[in-house]
């Protein structure tokens, strides 16, 4: 493979990584906010269905994705299908403070809970311990 092609699929996994931290962040977020709501049903009832589709949006464009990425490495795809891939949006008006907290959260995360899968549900005493180490970065 050209140098070309490698330096692009190396930039498109970075991408995807990107997206699967965003994707990790808001889920953080939204137990975060089940945590602090967790007596407001309305709330509760608004933001999962909220973040759930986030979430669904996500996933689905992730896995697209990488099938896309296997293919490429494999051969069976030319490089430049890696263009044809779009992400839900991370940036731009309305999306750039949850991207910002997303990112918090997942390194905040790492940090308290070094080398533990991400997939691993947080306890009650984690989701406090995580939103009160997070608060004191968001502006």
């Amino acid at each position: 493979m050209r140098e070309t092609g490698k330096k692009l699929i190396e930039d498109f996994e970075e991408i995807v990584r990107e997206h699967e931290n965003q994707l990790f962040g808001i889920s953080l977020f939204n137990e975060a906010v089940k945590h602090l709501y967790k007596d407001d049903k309305n709330i509760l009832e608004t933001t999962e269905n909220h973040f759930q589709q986030i979430i669904s949006r996500g996933i689905e464009a992730i896995q697209e994705a990488k099938q896309v990425l296997g293919k490429v490495k494999e051969g069976v795809w030319e490089v430049k299908r890696l263009a044809c891939i779009e992400f839900p949006p991370i940036h731009g008006p309305g999306l750039d403070e949850m991207t910002e907290r997303a990112s918090i959260l997942v390194k905040t995360y790492d940090k308290l809970f070094p080398d533990r899968p991400h997939e691993l549900t947080l306890t009650e005493e984690e989701i406090e311990l995580l939103v009160a180490e997070s608060a004191e970065h968001w502006q």
